[in-house]
Formats: structure tokens, C-alpha cells, sequence
């Protein structure tokens, strides 16, 4: 799937984020695509570097900020804010 990472089609690019093993590099990449559905598709990823997630949390499509909001792999201390700001 990491093939499809530099793909001209937006669609193929969300795919490339199915690879467990996406380097950092590429993730980070992904999470500055123009398309948004590339970016939520990155969101969640493992290896995608923490500045690039916290990037995403602010991101201008509600879908890309949400799936970062919902990563697993957001730190503790960021979820906790989020819900601060919330009020939750």
C-alpha cells in the first residue's frame, strides 16, 4: 500500500495508510495533502509523527480534526485538553 503514498489519485493516496509499517516520513507527508480525505485516512496512523497529528487537530475539515481527536495514539495529556475544552 506505501506505493500508493505518491499516487496523483487522492483515493489511491488514502490507501497508502493500510501500511502498519508506513515510515514517519511518508505519514507526515500524507498529513500535509491537500485532499482531506488523504489526511483522515493518516490520522490514525502509528507512525505518523506527533506534530503532524497535532497539526491535524486543527485541521479545517471536521472529519480530518475528529479522526485525530480520535487517535489512539494521541498522548494522555492532549486528550485532556480536548475534553477540557469540551467541558467534558
Amino acid at each position: 500500500m506505501r506505493r500508493f503514498a505518491t499516487d496523483p489519485e487522492p483515493r489511491l493516496r488514502s490507501f497508502a495508510p493500510r501500511d502498519p509499517n508506513l515510515p514517519p516520513e511518508l505519514a507526515a507527508k500524507l498529513a500535509a495533502d491537500p485532499e482531506d480525505r488523504v489526511r483522515r485516512a493518516v490520522a490514525p496512523h502509528r507512525n505518523l509523527p506527533l506534530q503532524s497529528l497535532l497539526g491535524l487537530l486543527a485541521d479545517p475539515s471536521e472529519h480530518v480534526a475528529e479522526a485525530a481527536g480520535a487517535s489512539p495514539f494521541l498522548p494522555c495529556e492532549h486528550m485532556e485538553s480536548l475534553l477540557n475544552r469540551a467541558g467534558l
